[in-house]
Order: C-alpha cells, then sequence, then structure tokens
C-alpha cells in the first residue's frame, strides 16, 4: 500500500469516529427516553387502577364503603333522603270552595296522660278556611259539647286521679292549664265540586224548554 493510500484510509477512519459516537450517543439517548416512557405508562396504570377499584372490588366483593351522608342532623343518608322524598305528604288544603272531605281526630298529649278526647270522625267542608280556624272550631265545639253532656273518663286518666277533683266515670271539663295539650289532627282525603244550585237547574230547564217551543213552532210554520 502506498503512502498515500494510507494517510486517506486514516483520515477516513478519524472522519468516521466523531460520527460512530455521536449513532451511539443518540441510542443511548433514544433507550433512555424508550425507560423514561415505560416507568411513565406503569405509573399512570398504577394510580388509574387504585382509583377504579376504590368505589368497589373488581373481584365482585362489595365494598365497605358507608353512603354518603347528607345534611348535619342526625347524619340523614342519601338513601334515606330519596324515601322521605317518596313519601306522599298528607294533604291538609282547606281553601277553595269546593267540598272537602276530611278526617279529623282530637288528642290530649301531657305527658302520662295521653289519650283520644275524640275519635276519627268524618266531616264535609263546604267553604274556605284554614288549618288553624278550623281546628279551633271544632275543639271549641268539642269543649261545648263535654261540658254540657260531659264525656268518659279514659283509663288512664283514672289511674292517675285526674283531671284534680274528679271521682266519676265522666268529666266535664279540662283544667285551663291543660288545654294547651289539646291537639287537633286532620286530613284532606279529596276535593270535589259543589252541585249546581237549585235555581240554576231550574233556569237550565226553563231554557230547555224554551228552546223545545220555538223548535215546535218552526217545524208548524215550515220552511
Amino acid at each position: 500500500m502506498s503512502r498515500v493510500e494510507e494517510m486517506i484510509k486514516l483520515l477516513t477512519q478519524m472522519l468516521r469516529l466523531p460520527l460512530t459516537v455521536f449513532v451511539y450517543s443518540m441510542e443511548a439517548f433514544v433507550n433512555a427516553i424508550r425507560d423514561i416512557e415505560r416507568n411513565t405508562d406503569r405509573t399512570i396504570n398504577a394510580m388509574v387502577g387504585g382509583v377504579t377499584q376504590a368505589p368497589g372490588n373488581q373481584s365482585g366483593k362489595e365494598s365497605n364503603t358507608e353512603a354518603p351522608r347528607v345534611g348535619g342532623c342526625g347524619g340523614i343518608s342519601a338513601n334515606q333522603t330519596t324515601l322521605k322524598e317518596d313519601r306522599k305528604m298528607p294533604n291538609q288544603d282547606l281553601s277553595g270552595d269546593d267540598l272537602k272531605d276530611v278526617r279529623y281526630s282530637i288528642l290530649f298529649t301531657k305527658r302520662d296522660l295521653e289519650t283520644p278526647l275524640k275519635g276519627e270522625t268524618l266531616d264535609v267542608v263546604n267553604y274556605s278556611t284554614t288549618g288553624g280556624s278550623y281546628g279551633a272550631i271544632k275543639i271549641g265545639d268539642f269543649l261545648e259539647e263535654i261540658a254540657k253532656n260531659g264525656a268518659d273518663r279514659p283509663q288512664v286518666w283514672k289511674d292517675n286521679k285526674y283531671p284534680p277533683g274528679v271521682a266519676g266515670d265522666k268529666y266535664f271539663e279540662i283544667p285551663s292549664v291543660d288545654k294547651k295539650y289539646i291537639t287537633f289532627q286532620y286530613t284532606v282525603d279529596g276535593h270535589m265540586p259543589k252541585g249546581a244550585k237549585e235555581y240554576d237547574k231550574r233556569t237550565v230547564e226553563v231554557l230547555g224548554e224554551i228552546k223545545d217551543s220555538i223548535d215546535k213552532v218552526g217545524e208548524k210554520i215550515g220552511p
């Protein structure tokens, strides 16, 4: 090999050496990037797996996590709140001039003397009113009734010698200081329209009779 050829070969090797180092460096860099990417994927998968398994076990076992609680009074759970919302509230609307089908009762709620004073009673209300006004009227009627005719003393009253000074089987009044324990409860079972007034019915009948007479006259006259 000539001197020139040796120099060319050496120069070529010198030029290729940096390129080889650069390529090896790039390969090492790419491998490092791939390792970081794989580690990141493992970390993300672990985090996602922990979150998705928190509400329940993927193996089919039920979670021991309690239902969320709503509100601050007594720790009412969300399920209990839903059940309460599903229950229908009693109808207590006494407004309007229609007929109201009402059930009511009068209770005595003083401690150790609790008893119904007037059992469930059916009534029809044909005027517009409120629960307070309606209850006051019924309680007033009840007190007038026992003042006039008396009422049977409940056994719990006899056992506790109530009302004071009463020894018989009947009582005729409730002490004024205890009237605050008289409680009125009622429920409106339904509403229905009032029937037509009698003169309205007669008016309709008369108009019908007039129409029939006109029709008959028209038939006689002809076209």
